[in-house]
């Protein structure tokens, strides 16, 4: 004998047609409420947005395939900021992405209305005295006074020379120290520095250049005097002398020994006193921008021996090195200017 109840028949019926609104394609069912606030909240805390910190709860309602996002003040359960989502996608991960964003947002519209209140007041500062004031701006004038006769700028020294009517200016560049532009030695400008092996270099370089200068002095002197003292020495040549030719062919080599002896000896030493010269102009070991570099160097230890405050590169000029050396022709009467500089 069979039992059958008098609400198995409904339910067995409501079951087949849960089961069967089930395997229809695409009826897909969306994230909770609740799955979607946590894990929303948990991106949001991953970049640094704790709503708990701002007294912020997340709210999301999702009505029939659309979501309105909302935060709320706990304390007292109302609605700061609200907005609604008209597509909300079926995936879960791009669901909490796409809440992600909006709430973010909202975030910062809340923060961007309330007031600047809940930052902490910054701690009390200790009165300042009218007489600590004016110790402390006293040292201060005393310490830029001294640093101003203390640092290291540069000038230039301008050589004039002039060649068949025309006249050149070079330029020379000079190491001065303090508002009295003491000028530098070149040594005394690198043991100043604190670099006295530059000092050593330049100095042996002077020496060689002066060396050199002096050898090469001595050549032109000697050979110029050899060969007037060829031509003095000539044998006085008779005619009637059976011996005339041949004096007159020793008094001809000897001459020509000594026109020889001048010429070579003497253009040797131009060569090499130009050559000394050259090394007593160019002794410094490093190049004009190089030592400009210490001296800012220098003064920017000055400074903060002194408790200045340090002027950095940002204040330093873009264009350095700037050169300008005129020119005239006195023949013309014209002249110019020549203008150079390094970025």
């Amino acid at each position: 004998m069979t039992y059958s109840s008098p609400i198995s028949r409904p339910l067995l019926l409501a079951g087949i047609f849960t089961a069967l609104v089930g395997s229809v394609p695409g009826a897909i069912a969306q994230p909770a409420d609740s799955f979607l606030e946590q894990r929303v909240v948990e991106a949001l805390a991953a970049d640094g947005v704790v709503l708990s910190r701002l007294e912020l709860t997340l709210d999301v309602e999702q009505i029939g395939g659309k979501a309105l996002v909302s935060l709320v003040e706990p304390a007292t359960g109302r609605s700061v900021a609200s907005t609604k989502v008209d597509a909300l996608p079926a995936d879960g991960d791009a669901a909490v992405a796409s809440l992600a964003l909006v709430t973010r947002g909202l975030v910062d519209q809340v923060v961007a209305t309330r007031p600047a209140v809940d930052a902490p007041a910054p701690p009390a500062q200790p009165p300042v005295h009218a007489h600590d004031d004016a110790d402390e701006r006293a040292a201060r004038e005393m310490a830029e006074l001294r640093f101003r006769r203390e640092a290291v700028r540069f000038g230039d020294d301008m050589i004039v020379s002039g060649h068949n009517g025309n006249v050149n200016v070079t330029r020379a560049w000079v190491a001065v120290r303090g508002e009295s532009d003491h000028r530098l030695a070149p040594r005394e400008f690198y043991e100043l520095m604190g670099r006295p092996e530059l000092a050593a270099q330049y100095q042996a370089r002077r020496n060689q250049g002066f060396g050199l200068a002096v050898v090469g002095s001595a050549m032109i002197v000697g050979s110029m005097g050899y060969g007037i003292y060829s031509a003095a020495s000539d044998e006085d040549c008779e005619i009637g002398d059976p011996d005339f030719g041949g004096c007159l062919d020793r008094n001809g080599e000897r001459m020509q020994r000594g026109v020889t002896v001048a010429i070579v000896g003497g253009a040797a030493g131009i060569l090499v006193t130009g050559v000394g010269v050259y090394r007593m102009r160019r002794a410094h070991p490093v190049s004009e921008n190089e030592a400009k570099q210490m001296a800012d160097r220098y003064n920017e230890e000055l400074r903060r021996d002194l408790g200045l405050p340090t002027l950095g590169s940002t204040l330093r000029p873009r264009i350095r090195d700037v050169r300008w050396a005129p020119s005239f022709d006195v023949g013309s009467g014209g002249g110019g200017l020549a203008l150079s500089g390094r970025f």
